[in-house]
Protein backbone atom coordinates (compact mmCIF):
# COMPACT_ATOMS: atom_id res chain seq x y z
CA UNK A 1 0.00 0.00 0.00
CA UNK A 2 1.12 3.59 -0.79
CA UNK A 3 1.62 6.07 2.27
CA UNK A 4 -0.85 8.12 0.37
CA UNK A 5 -3.89 5.72 1.33
CA UNK A 6 -2.55 5.42 4.64
CA UNK A 7 -3.11 9.02 5.49
CA UNK A 8 -6.80 9.16 5.13
CA UNK A 9 -7.44 5.90 7.01
CA UNK A 10 -5.02 7.32 9.93
CA UNK A 11 -6.93 10.64 9.82
CA UNK A 12 -10.04 8.94 10.01
CA UNK A 13 -8.74 6.66 13.11
CA UNK A 14 -7.30 9.65 14.57
CA UNK A 15 -11.17 11.34 14.37
CA UNK A 16 -12.99 7.86 16.10
CA UNK A 17 -10.47 7.78 18.68
CA UNK A 18 -10.99 11.51 19.10
CA UNK A 19 -14.87 10.83 19.40
CA UNK A 20 -15.08 8.20 21.30
CA UNK A 21 -12.86 9.97 23.49
CA UNK A 22 -15.27 13.00 23.89
CA UNK A 23 -18.12 10.81 24.26
CA UNK A 24 -16.70 9.10 27.17
CA UNK A 25 -15.62 12.66 28.87
CA UNK A 26 -12.06 12.35 27.95
CA UNK A 27 -10.50 15.05 26.48
CA UNK A 28 -7.99 13.93 23.24
CA UNK A 29 -4.39 15.50 23.31
CA UNK A 30 -3.77 17.68 20.39
CA UNK A 31 -2.21 16.52 17.53
CA UNK A 32 0.76 19.00 18.36
CA UNK A 33 1.01 18.45 22.27
CA UNK A 34 4.05 16.42 23.59
CA UNK A 35 3.63 14.48 26.37
CA UNK A 36 4.38 15.99 29.36
CA UNK A 37 3.82 15.34 33.11
CA UNK A 38 0.92 16.80 34.31
CA UNK A 39 0.24 17.77 38.28
CA UNK A 40 -2.58 15.32 38.89
CA UNK A 41 -6.21 16.89 39.45
CA UNK A 42 -8.03 16.86 42.38
CA UNK A 43 -10.73 14.04 41.91
CA UNK A 44 -14.24 15.49 41.33
CA UNK A 45 -16.48 14.19 44.35
CA UNK A 46 -18.65 12.09 43.32
CA UNK A 47 -22.40 12.42 43.89
CA UNK A 48 -23.83 9.96 46.58
CA UNK A 49 -26.83 8.64 44.01
CA UNK A 50 -30.53 9.62 45.67
CA UNK A 51 -32.58 6.84 45.48
CA UNK A 52 -35.82 7.77 43.59
CA UNK A 53 -38.34 8.22 46.33
CA UNK A 54 -40.49 5.38 47.61
CA UNK A 55 -43.95 5.36 46.25
CA UNK A 56 -46.36 5.30 49.57
CA UNK A 57 -47.60 1.97 50.27
CA UNK A 58 -51.32 1.52 49.04
CA UNK A 59 -53.79 0.11 51.73
CA UNK A 60 -56.64 -1.62 51.42
CA UNK A 61 -60.49 0.76 52.85
CA UNK A 62 -63.29 -1.28 53.21
CA UNK A 63 -66.59 0.18 52.30
CA UNK A 64 -69.97 -0.02 53.35
CA UNK A 65 -73.07 1.95 52.06
CA UNK A 66 -73.15 5.73 53.29
CA UNK A 67 -76.05 5.18 54.93
CA UNK A 68 -74.72 1.79 57.17
CA UNK A 69 -74.74 3.01 60.97
CA UNK A 70 -71.10 1.12 61.54
CA UNK A 71 -68.30 3.11 61.51
CA UNK A 72 -65.35 1.47 62.66
CA UNK A 73 -64.72 -3.03 63.17
CA UNK A 74 -62.42 -4.50 65.26
CA UNK A 75 -60.55 -7.33 62.87
CA UNK A 76 -62.07 -10.09 64.21
CA UNK A 77 -65.40 -8.36 63.57
CA UNK A 78 -64.73 -7.84 59.85
CA UNK A 79 -63.78 -11.02 59.72
CA UNK A 80 -67.39 -12.38 61.42
CA UNK A 81 -69.03 -10.27 58.34
CA UNK A 82 -66.56 -11.31 55.46
CA UNK A 83 -66.77 -15.00 56.22
CA UNK A 84 -70.86 -14.71 57.01
CA UNK A 85 -70.66 -15.82 60.71
CA UNK A 86 -72.79 -12.63 61.04
CA UNK A 87 -74.96 -12.17 58.34
CA UNK A 88 -76.96 -8.89 59.17
CA UNK A 89 -75.89 -5.70 60.16
CA UNK A 90 -79.33 -5.03 62.18
CA UNK A 91 -82.51 -7.15 61.96
CA UNK A 92 -83.35 -6.28 58.22
CA UNK A 93 -80.25 -5.21 56.73
CA UNK A 94 -78.46 -8.12 54.96
CA UNK A 95 -74.98 -8.38 55.03
CA UNK A 96 -73.75 -8.47 51.30
CA UNK A 97 -70.28 -9.39 50.25
CA UNK A 98 -68.66 -7.51 47.35
CA UNK A 99 -65.35 -9.72 46.59
CA UNK A 100 -62.47 -8.46 44.21
CA UNK A 101 -60.53 -11.28 42.42
CA UNK A 102 -58.04 -13.35 44.09
CA UNK A 103 -55.23 -11.91 41.96
CA UNK A 104 -55.73 -7.95 43.03
CA UNK A 105 -53.89 -6.56 45.73
CA UNK A 106 -56.71 -5.84 47.76
CA UNK A 107 -58.19 -9.43 47.58
CA UNK A 108 -54.58 -10.94 48.12
CA UNK A 109 -54.84 -8.60 51.92
CA UNK A 110 -58.06 -9.70 52.47
CA UNK A 111 -57.93 -13.20 51.97
CA UNK A 112 -54.13 -13.21 54.22
CA UNK A 113 -55.14 -11.23 56.89
CA UNK A 114 -59.15 -11.42 57.13
CA UNK A 115 -59.87 -14.69 55.84
CA UNK A 116 -56.63 -16.23 56.61
CA UNK A 117 -57.05 -18.45 53.57
CA UNK A 118 -55.68 -18.50 50.31
CA UNK A 119 -58.42 -18.11 46.91
CA UNK A 120 -58.87 -22.04 46.55
CA UNK A 121 -59.82 -22.66 50.44
CA UNK A 122 -61.81 -19.62 50.58
CA UNK A 123 -64.03 -20.76 47.57
CA UNK A 124 -64.37 -24.21 49.27
CA UNK A 125 -65.88 -22.90 52.33
CA UNK A 126 -67.96 -20.05 51.21
CA UNK A 127 -69.65 -22.54 48.22
CA UNK A 128 -69.36 -25.62 51.22
CA UNK A 129 -71.54 -23.52 54.09
CA UNK A 130 -73.88 -22.13 50.82
CA UNK A 131 -74.63 -26.47 49.88
CA UNK A 132 -74.94 -26.61 54.22
CA UNK A 133 -77.75 -24.15 54.30
CA UNK A 134 -75.84 -21.37 56.06
CA UNK A 135 -75.85 -18.64 53.94
CA UNK A 136 -77.93 -17.54 51.36
CA UNK A 137 -75.50 -16.21 48.77
CA UNK A 138 -72.14 -16.22 47.51
CA UNK A 139 -70.38 -12.96 47.21
CA UNK A 140 -70.74 -11.02 43.67
CA UNK A 141 -67.10 -10.79 42.16
CA UNK A 142 -66.15 -7.64 40.55
CA UNK A 143 -63.42 -6.52 38.05
CA UNK A 144 -62.50 -3.19 39.04
CA UNK A 145 -62.27 -1.06 42.23
CA UNK A 146 -64.73 1.26 40.49
CA UNK A 147 -67.36 -1.40 40.45
CA UNK A 148 -67.20 -2.64 43.81
CA UNK A 149 -67.46 1.25 44.88
CA UNK A 150 -70.41 0.95 42.65
CA UNK A 151 -72.32 -2.24 44.10
CA UNK A 152 -72.06 0.01 47.75
CA UNK A 153 -72.89 2.81 46.48
CA UNK A 154 -76.31 1.24 45.46
CA UNK A 155 -76.67 -1.13 48.25
CA UNK A 156 -77.98 -0.86 52.07
CA UNK A 157 -76.60 -3.76 53.16
CA UNK A 158 -73.14 -4.28 51.25
CA UNK A 159 -69.36 -4.08 52.47
CA UNK A 160 -66.33 -4.31 49.81
CA UNK A 161 -62.72 -3.52 49.52
CA UNK A 162 -60.94 -1.03 47.15
CA UNK A 163 -57.47 0.19 47.12
CA UNK A 164 -57.81 3.58 49.22
CA UNK A 165 -56.64 5.31 46.52
CA UNK A 166 -59.48 4.26 44.57
CA UNK A 167 -62.52 5.47 47.26
CA UNK A 168 -65.58 7.24 45.75
CA UNK A 169 -68.30 9.78 47.19
CA UNK A 170 -71.00 8.09 48.33
CA UNK A 171 -69.54 5.36 50.47
CA UNK A 172 -68.30 5.26 53.77
CA UNK A 173 -64.61 3.80 54.79
CA UNK A 174 -64.74 2.09 57.71
CA UNK A 175 -62.15 2.43 60.56
CA UNK A 176 -60.42 -0.93 61.35
CA UNK A 177 -59.33 -1.40 64.91
CA UNK A 178 -59.45 2.59 64.84
CA UNK A 179 -58.09 2.80 61.98
CA UNK A 180 -58.36 4.45 58.55
CA UNK A 181 -56.10 3.23 55.52
CA UNK A 182 -52.86 4.69 56.02
CA UNK A 183 -52.95 5.50 59.32
CA UNK A 184 -49.87 3.77 61.53
CA UNK A 185 -50.76 0.31 62.44
CA UNK A 186 -53.81 -0.19 59.93
CA UNK A 187 -54.58 -3.94 59.20
CA UNK A 188 -54.98 -4.18 55.19
CA UNK A 189 -51.99 -2.90 53.20
CA UNK A 190 -52.46 -3.98 49.52
CA UNK A 191 -50.99 -7.19 48.59
CA UNK A 192 -49.95 -8.83 51.57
Amino acid sequence: MSHAMDRPLAKFRTAAVAALLAWSGVEPLAASATLQARPPEAPSPTPTPVPPPKPPPEFVAVIVHKDNPTSDLNLDQLRQLMRLDRQFWDETTRVVLVARPATVPEQQSVLKRVYELDDKALRKFLVGRLYAGQISALPTVVKSCSAAAKLVQQTPGAIGVVLATEVPAGVKVLRIDGRLPGEPGYALPAGE
